[in-house]
């Protein structure tokens, strides 16, 4: 395949194909692999990109996938990247490559007006040649649990289940939860509400991985294209990974903390001023 992508003949150039269709459906947007809350359309498509700098090609290929039936709703997400960058001939090695893939599936089954059993598959591949430190690694992940919605506005979900992560020729497993929990468009006085709680940890001994995520919006609209919103997010990330050199297992914890204000004037209805203040 590489000899393809450095054909003498290729000259810079961005190719950009993509496939996409769309369909109403009635089914929960809390389905899918990412939310889209708002919309009540499926997507299904694929792309194709391609560019070239000099000495350096790259290529991301997509497929997303998001139908329903009566055996309940299935989305999908792939995505396959690669880099590659040319030396000169007087090299000892002519080609310097990194690979990327990232597969997620999910699928729901209702069990009720309020319940529903999901599971997921997620999967993630890496393969770089160009550096001397992390250049393999895999991550695979298998989730099945149970989604509920007591309320139009609240969504509370449960996974549990395993995970399998290689590095440096090291191969881990250990269990795997996911704690969610989603306000979408609750309305108090005027104000809409939108919120994010979320708990993931992975125990692939001796490693632990996981994040925290707390999030919440809060917006006004006081006339027709005139609204303010403030956005206020906090995520604890934690990564142990094993140091090429060694062996050793190397510890990252970090901390975040975000807030946005939006504010929206409609001056008419074709024209609008917009002011956005972000500290992070």
């Amino acid at each position: 395949m590489p000899r393809r992508v450095l054909c003498r003949r290729c000259l810079p150039a961005v190719l950009f194909l993509v496939i996409a269709w769309g369909g109403e459906t009635g089914a929960q947007e809390s389905q899918r692999v990412e939310e889209r809350p708002d919309s009540l359309m499926r997507y299904n498509g694929a792309s194709v990109l391609f560019d070239r700098n000099l000495n350096t090609y790259n290529w991301i290929g997509r497929l997303f996938v998001d139908t329903s039936g009566s055996f309940g709703s299935l989305a999908a997400r792939a995505q396959h990247a690669v880099n590659i960058i040319r030396l000169e001939p007087s090299g000892a090695r002519r080609l310097l490559q990194s690979t990327q893939t990232v597969i997620g599936v999910q699928g729901a089954k209702p069990l009720g007006r309020a319940m529903e059993l999901r599971a997921r598959w997620s999967s993630l591949l890496y393969e770089d040649d160009k550096s001397v430190g992390l250049n393999s690694s895999a991550g695979h992940t298998v989730l099945a649990g149970f989604g509920f919605t007591p309320l139009p506005v609240l969504e509370l979900s449960g996974l549990a289940g395993g995970r399998w992560d290689r590095q440096v020729g090291i191969t881990d497993r250990g269990v795997s939860v996911d704690i969610l929990g989603l306000a979408r468009g609750a309305d108090l006085d005027g104000y809409r509400i939108d919120g994010t709680l979320r708990y993931r940890q992975d125990w692939v001994a001796p490693r632990r991985l996981g994040d925290q995520t707390a999030r919440v919006s809060v917006q006004k609209e006081f006339a027709p294209g005139t609204r303010d919103s403030l956005d206020v997010g906090y995520m604890r990330t934690r990564r142990e990974f094993y140091s090429p050199a060694d062996s050793a297992i190397e510890s990252r914890v970090e901390n975040t903390v975000a807030i946005a204000n939006q504010l929206q004037y409609g001056i008419d209805r074709s024209l609008s001023a917009l002011l956005y203040t972000g500290f992070a």
